[in-house]
């Protein structure tokens, strides 16, 4: 076939002051090493070991914990009938975007919902950024409702109980920043969380959900440390 000198040169400007690379033709994904002595480029067809790199990546666990804010304030202000009625759109809404996206879902309580997937969709969602919660709060506002999606999500290797309980820190902290956000954050010390939504008047809203989040923040902390001084 044809050489493609643009992205010869490409890969010549990146092997300066490094002796490797790698590179792409069609479908085949090459290693690259150049032999500055004698100026050849020698390729290696690593498509095999890159696929399945990727493979690995892509596949990574991915556990979602969904909670509806301001669902407890609501409760104690609506009829029996009414509740029933707004339940009925929240397991619907919550069900269709499970759905859409192939992820496996249950619903735990009124107002939190689990979530299972592997990276790929979890990719696509944060390229969409999380689009879901503004959704979400555009059609509770239609319904006159004060009800707003927060999210935590984890991925990671291996350990499914570990991402499980980071999931609920990031929903944690979703919630004590007001909600109406979704909070992103690998199985890994050395990663930062990643934050989508939030913008919204009502994310900073003082609710029962708030507080119960703070709550459970503080506690988390305080069972962390050897002592606590109250001043």
């Amino acid at each position: 076939g044809e050489i493609d000198v643009e992205l010869i040169q490409t890969i010549i400007k990146a092997l300066v002051g490094n002796p490797g690379s790698y590179a792409t033709f069609g479908e085949t994904r090459y290693a690259v090493h150049m032999d500055k002595a004698s100026g050849v480029l020698y390729f290696f067809d690593v498509s095999g070991e890159y696929k399945a790199t990727v493979e690995l990546v892509t596949s990574r666990p991915v556990i979602g914990v969904i909670s509806v804010d301001n669902y407890d304030d609501l409760e104690d202000a609506t009829s029996d009938s009414d509740i029933s009625h707004i339940n009925s759109f929240v397991a619907n809404f919550v069900s269709e975007f499970t759905s859409k996206y192939a992820m496996f879902s249950r619903r735990v309580g009124m107002d939190r919902f689990y979530s299972f997937t592997d990276y790929t969709v979890l990719e696509e969602l944060m390229n969409d950024k999380f689009s879901v919660i503004d959704t979400f709060r555009e059609e509770s506002k239609q319904r006159q409702l004060p009800l707003t999606l927060s999210m935590g999500f984890s991925y990671g290797d291996g350990n499914h109980e570990e991402i499980g309980k980071i999931a609920l820190l990031n929903l944690n902290l979703a919630e004590v920043r007001g909600g109406d956000q979704v909070v992103v954050k690998e199985n890994d010390a050395t990663k930062n969380p990643v934050y989508f939504g939030g913008g919204t008047a009502a994310s900073i809203k003082r609710t029962r959900t708030r507080t119960r989040a703070m709550m459970i923040a503080i506690s988390d902390k305080i069972r962390s440390v050897d002592q606590v001084f109250v001043v």
